[in-house]
């Protein structure tokens, strides 16, 4: 508390009391070690720091009020002046912080005023600069994929709507350019049959999604490709898992499909990067023996939040909405080494997932096939299997070959 009175030093005091008993409060004491014979004000108890705050005209300072801070250890310590920016030769009181941002309040030049330049106060914060790291030239596969997953968002049946096609001739970047154009309309039809607030935060809510998803996911594009590119010019063997993704629009066998050539878009914009740089790691010829393989994860909408709206006549939930929206995208999920001592090393699964009279079983490999070694396929169903004898083929595609290897599943439900 500050007052003037019998036992202080003269002008307003700073005085305390400890708190006894959880609810009862012990009688007032002067600090000694602060006060003086001018004015001390505007006190802070910092409870995490066991620092009080203050203001005073009398210790060493810039001129007029300036912030001190002393620290309690059993007993209060010498006052120090907190330094610039929070003080200055005007009259600086009030401080308080939260978290890292301290807040005061200041009569200094470039305040708002009526009469002359100090004739009032405003408040003011205080904050660390935000330092942005930038990412080091010398990061390690391990170092690449803390930056993972990358996701990269599509509008609604993009690329290459209305068709069954799995691959695109459409470059990612192209397809992100043509989304990115179509945010009034998203926020049009998001906003669509509100009023008010509501339609505004609607139009927000789109916005702040363009801007913190689908912009984000082509920064973290960039970055990854770079960093991609330097571990291939050093020779490096890589594996890139990707996985594709679907709203729950249309239907699974369509949805894989979009999820394919979305995947696509991808490869596309990789080959055509930097007039093809990428292209022989992609194709295995690079003189370094460098070479980058992706193994492609289309899950359609398997994995879709089952609230997301699926009615084709509801296209403000079912297209525009937020819900819908971040459905809608691959991920670059890992990246990993390839071993010296691998045979083969599969570059597609197909089919990846199998209606069996409306039953679906999803397919992966477990691992890679590697010398001396052995894989798993594994056929999870996600509904009861069809009753009695059924068949499927499978074919698993190798890097290098245009031949796949089939098999046939031979299965009975019972």
């Amino acid at each position: 508390m500050v007052k003037k009175c019998e036992g202080g030093e003269g002008g307003m005091d700073i005085w305390f009391s400890a708190i006894k008993n959880g609810n009862e409060y012990a009688k007032p004491r002067a600090i000694k070690t602060i006060n003086s014979l001018d004015n001390e004000l505007s006190p802070w108890w910092d409870q995490r720091t066991n620092t009080l705050y203050f203001s005073s005209s009398w210790h060493d300072g810039f001129g007029g009020y300036d912030v001190f801070a002393v620290n309690y250890n059993t007993q209060f310590g010498e006052p120090k002046n907190v330094g610039i920016p929070m003080n200055s030769p005007a009259n600086d009181l009030y401080y308080f912080k939260i978290g890292d941002t301290s807040y005061f309040s200041s009569n200094r030049l470039g305040v708002l005023y009526s009469k002359n330049p100090t004739c009032c106060s405003d408040i003011f914060t205080a904050a660390p600069p935000v330092i942005i790291e930038e990412p080091s030239l010398k990061e390690t596969l391990e170092d690449l994929n803390k930056r993972l997953p990358v996701t990269l968002y599509f509008h609604n049946d993009c690329p290459d709507p209305k068709t069954l096609d799995t691959i695109t001739q459409v470059n990612y970047i192209a397809s992100y350019d043509d989304y990115r154009k179509l945010l009034p309309e998203y926020q049009k039809e998001y906003s669509h049959g509100l009023n008010g607030v509501k339609a505004e935060d609607a139009r927000e809510d789109i916005e702040s999604f363009f801007i913190e998803y689908v912009d984000q996911g082509v920064k973290d594009l960039y970055l990854f490709r770079d960093l991609l590119l330097d571990e291939l010019k050093k020779g490096a063997r890589i594996k890139v898992t990707v996985q594709g993704f679907a709203s729950p629009l249309h239907k699974t066998a369509y949805n894989v499909n979009l999820t394919k050539r979305r995947i696509s878009s991808f490869m596309n914009y990789l080959r055509a990067f930097d007039n093809g740089v990428f292209i022989p790691y992609l194709d295995g010829t690079a003189e370094n023996g460098g070479f980058v393989i992706f193994v492609q994860v289309p899950f359609g909408e398997y994995t879709a939040n089952q609230l997301t709206s699926d009615n084709i006549n509801d296209q403000r939930n079912s297209v525009y909405s937020r819900a819908a929206a971040i459905e809608r995208k691959i991920e670059i999920q890992s990246v990993e080494s390839i071993q010296e001592d691998s045979l083969a090393f599969y570059t597609e699964l197909s089919p990846t997932s199998m209606d069996l009279d409306n039953t679906i079983v999803l397919v992966r490999m477990i691992n890679d096939i590697a010398a001396h070694s052995e894989t798993i396929i594994q056929f999870s169903s996600v509904k009861e299997l069809p009753k009695g004898l059924f068949s499927t083929p499978v074919r698993i595609y190798f890097k290098g070959y245009a031949s796949p290897i089939t098999i046939r599943v031979l299965g009975e439900g019972l």
